[in-house]
C-alpha cells in the first residue's frame, strides 16, 4: 500500500518540523509514503520551512513537493491540489498541525486489508481529545470522518473530487464523507491508529472562525443534502447564534464572507442534490449545527496507561450465540490488549461453544458451559471465582465496550493506585430490535449517562450499568460476589458492598453503550421487574455505611451550574416530572370537553393535513427548479406554518402521553392552555 500524505499550510511554519519528523520516525517503510505540501499564500515562513524539509528529506520519502497556492481559498481546494499532485494508493488528508505514531500506518495497513470493500475512507484516532462523535463499537463503521486525519481510496477520491472547494473551512469533511456515503461507500474507524492533534490551546477552547464556519457550512449541507424544512429549521438555529456572530467582528466577517460563498453556488449545491443524492438512498440527520450523537467525554485527555494490568471480562450469556458474537467483536476492538475473557454460558442446554471457538486466535478466550440453569447471579459468581487477574469487570452478551474502554479503566488504575473500584461515563442506547433477528436493531435514541460520580449518588441510585465498572478481584474475595437472591440490581447491591470498604475513582467518559427497550410498554414492563427486589436491596442498605458531606445530599436535590446558575435535576426528580406530565396530558385528553370540542379541533387538523402534503409536494418540484427554490421553499414553509399555528390555536393534536417525550408533553400542555378548546373546556366547568 501506498500513500499520499496531504497537508494545507497557512501559516504554519510553527507545525511543520515536527510533522515531519514525526512521519519519517514511523515503524513503517517510508518510500511507500509521499508527502505533498499545498500551501495557501501564507504570510509567515511556512513555504521557506516546507522547501527546506523537502531538500532534507527528499531521500526518505517517495516524494515531498510543494505546491504554492497563488491564493487562499480554503482548506478543501489547497487539499485537493495536493491529492492531485500524487498518485498512491491511498489518499491521506492530514493537518499540519499532527504528530503520528510509530505504528499508525501499521494499523491503518491491517484494518484497510481487513475491511470489506464496500468501506471507502478510513479515519484515525485523534489525541489526546478524541472525537465525541459516536461510531459502532462492533464494526467500527463512523457516520462520517474528521479531516483532520482520514484515508480515502485513490479511486474514491476520483469519483469525488475531494472536498467541495466552495466551502472554505469546516463541513467541508463531513461534505465530503456523506458524498462518499451518497455512491454507496462505508465509512470506518482506526481506533488503533492514533495521530496526535494539537487543535485546542485548552479543553474546550472555541475559536471565533469555528463558529462562523460550522454554521455556515450546516446551511451548505442542508442545501446539498436536505430538503426545504431543513433549510428553514436553519434560520430558526440560526437566530440561536446570530447574536454570538454579529457581536464578535472576526466571526462576523469571515461567517458574511462565507454566506456570500454559499449565495454564488446555490445553483450548484441543487445540482449536487438532484444528480447524486437523489439517485441514492442515502438521507443524512441534521441535529441542530452537528451531524451525529456525541459522546460524553469530549475533552477527556485520551494517552495510553505505561503498565500493563492484567484484566478479565466477564461475559453472562443464555442461549444466544449471535448476540455473544457481537459482543466479543467489540472486545477485539479494544486499544488495550492485555486482558483475559472468560464466557460463561447458563443453562442446561448450552448452544455457544462454536461463537467462542471463532474467537480463539484473537482473543485471550476461556469457555465455561454451566450445563445447569444457575441464574445470572449464580453466573456472575462462577466467572469470579474462575478469574486469575488481579482486576475483573463484566460485559453482558448484548452490551458493547467502545474501543478505549478498557485502555481508560487501565489508566484510572494507574493514575489511582489507593483505589480498587473504578467506573466510567456511558451510552444508553433506546433499542428497537427485531424479535426474530436480535442482530438487527436500531437505536431509536442515545442517552450519555456521566461518570463523574461522588459516593452519594451510589448509596442514593444505581448511577453506572455493569459494563462501566472495573474492581479488583480482592474485594470478591474478601466480601462476597453478587447476591444469588436477587435477580435484579444485584449489581447495585454489590456496588454498594464494595464502595463500604473500598476507594474508587472515575473517568467522565463514555466508553461503553448498554440497551434498554425504546418502546414504551417494554420499558415498563421491564421497570416492574426491577421494582421486585427494591425492597429487599433496601433492607441491605442499612449495612452499606460510607462517609459523605451534607453537600453530597443537598446535591442530590439541587447543584449550581457553574455557567450559568441553571440546577441540575436528579433521575428520580425527571421521573417524577415526567409523571406530572403524563398526569397533566391525560388529564386534558379525559376531559368531557376537550372530547366535546373534537369536530372542532378536527377540521382545521385535517386542512393541515391535505395543506402539508401539498406543500411537500410543491417542495419537491421547486428541487427541480433550483433558481426560485429557495424563496419558493420559504413560502411554502410560512405558509405550512401558519396553518399549524392556526390548528393550534384551535386546540393542538394530542399526543400519546405513554410514548411522548418530556418536549412534546410540555408543548401538548402549554398550547392547550392557550388554545380555544382549553377555554372551552374551562368554560363548561363553571
Amino acid at each position: 500500500m501506498t500513500y499520499d500524505l496531504c497537508f494545507a499550510l497557512y501559516n504554519s511554519s510553527q507545525w511543520l518540523t515536527a510533522c515531519v519528523e514525526a512521519i519519517a520516525a514511523v515503524n513503517y517503510d517510508c518510500r511507500k509514503i509521499a508527502l505533498y505540501f499545498a500551501d495557501n499564500a501564507s504570510q509567515d515562513d511556512s513555504l521557506a520551512a516546507a522547501y527546506a524539509l523537502a531538500e532534507k528529506y527528499r531521500d526518505v520519502f517517495r516524494e515531498i513537493r510543494v505546491l504554492p497556492q497563488k491564493e487562499n481559498l480554503g482548506f478543501g481546494s489547497a487539499s485537493n491540489a495536493a491529492a492531485r499532485a500524487g498518485n498512491g494508493d491511498f489518499v491521506f488528508f492530514c493537518n499540519v498541525d499532527t504528530e503520528i505514531d510509530p505504528d499508525a500506518f501499521q494499523n491503518l495497513d491491517r484494518a484497510i486489508e481487513q475491511a470489506p470493500v464496500d468501506f471507502g475512507a478510513f479515519e484515525l484516532r485523534q489525541f489526546p481529545y478524541e472525537h465525541p462523535k459516536y461510531y459502532d463499537p462492533v464494526t467500527l463503521e463512523t457516520s462520517w470522518c474528521s479531516g483532520a486525519c482520514f484515508v480515502l481510496r485513490r479511486e474514491v477520491f476520483e469519483k469525488t473530487g475531494g472536498f467541495d472547494e466552495s466551502i472554505f473551512m469546516y463541513a467541508e469533511d463531513v461534505d465530503l464523507s456523506w458524498h462518499i456515503r451518497a455512491l454507496g461507500y462505508k465509512l470506518m474507524y482506526v481506533p488503533s491508529a492514533v495521530i496526535h492533534h494539537y487543535a485546542y490551546r485548552t479543553a474546550g477552547e472555541e475559536k471565533p472562525t469555528q463558529l462562523a464556519g460550522s454554521v455556515a457550512g450546516n446551511l451548505v449541507l442542508r442545501y446539498k443534502y436536505g430538503d426545504g424544512q431543513d433549510l428553514h429549521s436553519w434560520k430558526k438555529l440560526y437566530r440561536l447564534v446570530e447574536e454570538r456572530i454579529e457581536n464578535n467582528e472576526q466571526t462576523h466577517a469571515v461567517f458574511h464572507k462565507q454566506m456570500a460563498r454559499i449565495q454564488a453556488h446555490k445553483e450548484a449545491y441543487r445540482e449536487f442534490q438532484k444528480n447524486v443524492v437523489c439517485p441514492s438512498r442515502f438521507r443524512p440527520s441534521f441535529l441542530e449545527f452537528d451531524y451525529e450523537f456525541a459522546k460524553q467525554g469530549a475533552f477527556y485527555e485520551s494517552h495510553f496507561p505505561a503498565g500493563q494490568p492484567d484484566i478479565t471480562v466477564i461475559i453472562r450469556t443464555y442461549r444466544r450465540p449471535e448476540l455473544l458474537r457481537m459482543t466479543l467483536e467489540s472486545l477485539c476492538n479494544q486499544t488495550y490488549r492485555h486482558f483475559k475473557v472468560l464466557v460463561v454460558e447458563d443453562g442446561e442446554n448450552p448452544v455457544s461453544e462454536s461463537a467462542v471457538r471463532a474467537f480463539q486466535d484473537r482473543l485471550d478466550l476461556e469457555y465455561i458451559p454451566a450445563c445447569a440453569s444457575l441464574g445470572r447471579c449464580r453466573a456472575g459468581n462462577v466467572g469470579l471465582e474462575k478469574a486469575t487477574t488481579e482486576y475483573v469487570c463484566f460485559l453482558d452478551d448484548d452490551d458493547y465496550f467502545f474501543a478505549d474502554h478498557l485502555e481508560v479503566m487501565a489508566c484510572l488504575i494507574e493514575e489511582n493506585p489507593d483505589c480498587s473500584f473504578f467506573a466510567a461515563g456511558s451510552v444508553e442506547g433506546l433499542c428497537e430490535a427485531d424479535p426474530d433477528d436480535l442482530t438487527k436493531f436500531v437505536y431509536r435514541e442515545k442517552r450519555n449517562h456521566s461518570g463523574d460520580l461522588r459516593l452519594v449518588d451510589f448509596f442514593s441510585r444505581n448511577p453506572v450499568p455493569i459494563q462501566a465498572v472495573l474492581f479488583r478481584r480482592s474485594l470478591f474475595l474478601e466480601y462476597g460476589g453478587f447476591d444469588e437472591t436477587l435477580d435484579a440490581l444485584e449489581d447495585w447491591d454489590l456496588w454498594m458492598r464494595y464502595l463500604t470498604h473500598a476507594s474508587f475513582a472515575c473517568a467522565d467518559k463514555a466508553t461503553s453503550i448498554y440497551k434498554v427497550p425504546a418502546d414504551q410498554k417494554l420499558f415498563a414492563q421491564r421497570d416492574r421487574f426491577i421494582g421486585q427486589y427494591r425492597a429487599q436491596v433496601f433492607e441491605k442498605m442499612a449495612s452499606y455505611k460510607g462517609v459523605v458531606t451534607a453537600q453530597d445530599v443537598y446535591g442530590l436535590l439541587w447543584r449550581p451550574d457553574e455557567t450559568s446558575g441553571k440546577t441540575f435535576w436528579t433521575d428520580e426528580e425527571k421521573a417524577q416530572e415526567m409523571e406530572k406530565l403524563r398526569a397533566a396530558a391525560k388529564e386534558i385528553r379525559a376531559s368531557s370537553t376537550w372530547r366535546a370540542t373534537l369536530p372542532l379541533r378536527l377540521l382545521p387538523h385535517i386542512v393541515r393535513g391535505i395543506v402539508g402534503l401539498l406543500g411537500g409536494i410543491v417542495l419537491i418540484v421547486l428541487r427541480f427548479f433550483s433558481v426560485v427554490f429557495e424563496k419558493g421553499a420559504d413560502g411554502v414553509n410560512w405558509c405550512l406554518d401558519a396553518v399549524k399555528n392556526l390548528c393550534n390555536r384551535v386546540g393542538p393534536p394530542a399526543p400519546n402521553p405513554d410514548k411522548a417525550t418530556e418536549e412534546e408533553l410540555s408543548r401538548f400542555i402549554q398550547l392547550s392552555r392557550r388554545s380555544l378548546c382549553w377555554k372551552l373546556i374551562h368554560r363548561g366547568r363553571r
